[in-house]
């Protein structure tokens, strides 16, 4: 037995729990901010990269593989623009392009958003959790 090496690794593995963290924190933040824009903008239900039937226009854009990267709200502002294409520009979060109650997400968003399925109730965010269709 190498207890140095052993050592080593242990001391890597370490580090790298400390930057998964650090990440999560971040993401965490970023995320928060995100949502905080979409409860600006009367969403109360957003789905972040993945479908589920409580966010109908999630569930329409095609499963699982076609989700990521994107975000799915079925609400509308003024009834002339889907309100998540406001809430990607005012949350910085936009890749350029959407549909119908869908918004492509940013290369840098689509690293720090934290995919799930969120709904606002009594003043909080609650994300769902293993609640995603499939």
């Amino acid at each position: 037995m190498n207890l140095k090496r052993e050592l080593a690794v242990i001391r890597t593995l370490r580090e790298q729990l400390t930057n998964i963290e650090k990440s999560l924190k971040e993401a965490g933040t970023y995320t928060d901010a995100f949502l905080e824009v979409c409860k600006k903008h009367s969403i109360k239900k957003v789905a972040i990269g993945v479908p589920h039937s409580s966010v109908k226009s999630s569930i329409e854009w095609g499963g699982a593989h076609r989700t990521s990267g994107s975000v799915f709200a079925d609400a509308e502002d003024d009834g002339k623009w889907p309100s998540i294409w406001k809430v990607a520009r005012d949350a910085g979060v936009s890749g350029g392009a959407g549909n119908s109650g869908q918004h492509q997400l940013s290369l840098n968003a689509q690293a720090l958003l934290i995919e799930g399925v969120y709904h606002y109730k009594a003043g909080k965010w609650k994300r769902l959790e293993g609640k995603e269709d499939k």
